[in-house]
């Protein structure tokens, strides 16, 4: 039974707008699969180029100390 489980939650999702009506998935190469659950997100601008940045809230309660956790 254990090969056959998928989890639940497989991580976070980044997606990059190709600009032709298509999404790229820019997951890995951004290194942000695994930030726990996303619990809230918004665009700001923070270093005034110009463009819009991403924040995303995340992080994880466990019953363990985890040093991932916030």
């Amino acid at each position: 039974i254990r090969n056959q489980f998928r989890r639940h939650a497989r991580g976070n999702t980044l997606f990059r707008n190709t600009g032709d009506g298509r999404f790229a998935d820019e997951t890995h190469g951004a290194r942000v699969n695994m930030g726990r659950w996303a619990w809230s997100s918004n665009f700001v601008d923070f270093n005034n180029d110009g463009w819009e940045d991403l924040l995303v809230a995340n992080g994880m309660i466990t019953g363990r100390s985890d040093p991932g956790d916030l």
